[in-house]
């Protein structure tokens, strides 16, 4: 379509049925390859696209009360993009790779959700390359990340990143 949407949807996995929540709070402007990632009762929204420009701003859904809110982070934000994964590990975000609006990115950020605090690590071994649209998946405390496309084709590859030793493989 030629119109940016900004709404949300819930799927009943029961009743296997659609609805659209009443919810309160300032919701995100209409975007696209954003992430949005559970964690306990929130929806953590980072990132995206509007036709224009990407984004770098962090949206939270409170699920118990359904109302959205744009919480306070400190520490080094991540660079704007769309595309980009974000996986869950205990209480942290692991936010990698994307796209700026000119270049695939490569680097990691990890966001605290205890501290709001967002960091960007120290990691050893061999990264991937700048990815975008590519899967992240925990498993163990390894990020297992597959695919996407690095601005030259279609990637095949399989990376692990070891969360508790911050190093990278590529098996």
């Amino acid at each position: 379509g030629s119109k940016w949407l900004a709404d949300l949807h819930v799927l009943d996995t029961e009743e296997e049925n659609w609805s659209i929540p009443a919810v309160a709070g300032t919701p995100p402007s209409a975007r696209a390859c954003h992430t949005t990632t559970r964690l306990g009762r929130k929806l953590y929204m980072f990132g995206g696209y509007d036709g224009s420009k990407c984004f770098n701003d962090l949206d939270l859904l409170d699920l118990d009360t359904m109302t959205w809110i744009q919480p306070r982070v400190s520490g080094t934000l991540p660079q704007a993009r769309n595309a980009q994964t974000v996986t869950v590990v205990g209480k942290r975000l692991f936010l990698f790779g994307g796209h700026s609006g000119n270049k695939h990115l490569r680097d990691l950020n990890v966001l605290d959700t205890e501290t709001m605090t967002w960091t960007q690590p120290d990691v050893s071994g061999a990264p991937p390359p700048g990815l975008r649209g590519h899967t992240a998946n925990l498993i163990g405390h390894k990020i297992f990340l597959f695919g996407g496309y690095d601005g030259r084709g279609r990637s095949n590859d399989l990376y692990l990143l070891d969360t508790e030793t911050l190093t990278w493989e590529h098996p």
